[in-house]
């Protein structure tokens, strides 16, 4: 009997954790499921640990050679008997009702590509350190998250109709270590719509020899180059890199002292192409804030050490959003400039670390407190970091 739900997760030397990660699946509430491991040619006696497991729903492809997660992740999409397909990664946990959640949405909403959860975050040990998420209730919530260089849902969260994935060519594997980000950008330059369920459904563990601690520099080369990509896409030719620099924040575009006044101008036809992707004005207002409020951000943190394109940010801004001057992180740049003047860098960057995360950590705790008091699955040892 065909299985409704394809759980898939890539493995490559997955010891010490992945018996957590599978067991964790065997537990869900759901039972309609596979769980399709693919062993990408691990040395350490992962593929012993998943094949000493006797139950009819695990299938193992085992490679001679280690092709890449990105090349295995498309090799489960060609195999997975499922109509949708939840990614877990060998070292991560779900939540026991997260396949049945997942699940109940995509029945509900034909029309989504991908449905994401907000997640724990545990340490090398498992203990819950926090919770974390991001916004995405509409296709505006989306794009803004993508235009601004973020992935809006970790990949091990998320929950996608194969046929969807499959029609856009799947993991695009030029851009690995980054083919998740790729593929979201993928996906939103057709317009397929993804949502985040406010609900942690996953455990993610934090620990040194996860492969994208080790791997983070290229990383963040080949999310720039996705990045670049979705920008070509939505202009219909190719951006400037000084746009992309600025909708990402990035160092060097802030510290840079020749930031064109240009860039401003190469916003309004990018603004224009996006108001024809959104269907609503809910859209158009999501995607106008998540920038606006992006791009103050970092004009405010920017202001501690006075970077050369703070005030460029905050044009920005603005013009994206006029009402962006009720965020606090705008009419409190003054305060932060004077703060740089007067304080030594260790305490800069202090106050920078604590306000940059205040918002996002505020509503995360809440959100977390709120879990533990009405969830059965939440983790009693958690508290938020």
């Amino acid at each position: 009997m065909t299985p409704r739900v394809t759980v898939l997760m890539t493995v490559y030397n997955g010891q010490p954790y992945l018996r957590e990660a599978i067991d964790s699946v065997l537990a869900q509430t759901f039972r309609d499921f596979e769980l399709l491991v693919v062993d990408d040619a691990s040395q350490d006696g992962s593929l012993e640990t998943i094949r000493a497991y006797r139950d009819p729903r695990i299938h193992v492809v085992a490679h001679a050679s280690n092709m890449g997660q990105a090349a295995s992740l498309n090799e489960g999409l060609r195999v997975a008997r499922g109509e949708y397909v939840a990614r877990l990664d060998q070292d991560d946990r779900c939540v026991a009702t997260r396949l049945d959640r997942q699940a109940q949405a995509l029945d509900e909403r034909p029309e989504l590509a991908v449905v994401g959860s907000w997640v724990y975050y545990s340490d090398a040990s498992g203990r819950t350190t926090g919770v974390v998420g991001m916004r995405v209730e509409n296709f505006g919530h989306l794009l803004g998250a993508l235009l601004i260089g973020a992935s809006p849902f970790g990949h091990p969260s998320v929950m996608f109709r194969r046929s969807m994935i499959l029609d856009a060519g799947g993991y695009p594997e030029e851009f690995a270590p980054c083919e998740d980000y790729a593929l979201w950008c993928r996906l939103a330059a057709i317009r397929r719509p993804a949502i985040s369920l406010r609900t942690p459904l996953t455990m993610l563990r934090q620990h040194d020899g996860q492969q994208s601690t080790q791997r983070a520099a290229r990383q963040r080369d080949r999310c720039q180059a996705a990045h670049l990509e979705l920008l070509t896409r939505i202009l219909g030719s190719e951006p400037s890199l000084e746009l992309a620099a600025m909708l990402r924040a990035d160092e060097t575009f802030m510290t840079g002292r020749n930031a064109s006044a240009d860039v401003h101008a190469q916003l309004q036809p990018l603004l224009a192409r996006l108001a024809t992707m959104l269907t609503s004005v809910d859209e158009q207002r999501a995607l106008r804030r998540r920038l606006a409020w992006w791009l103050g951000r970092s004009a405010f943190l920017g202001a501690f050490d006075r970077a050369p394109a703070r005030l460029a940010m905050r044009r920005a801004a603005t013009r994206i959003d006029p009402l962006a001057i009720r965020y606090p992180t705008m009419w409190l740049s003054p305060v932060a400039e004077v703060v740089g003047l007067v304080c030594p860098p260790s305490t800069r960057e202090r106050i920078r670390r604590a306000t940059a995360h205040v918002g996002r950590r505020r509503a995360a705790a809440r959100l977390f407190h709120e879990q533990l008091a009405r969830s059965p699955d939440a983790p009693s040892n958690g508290h938020a970091a």
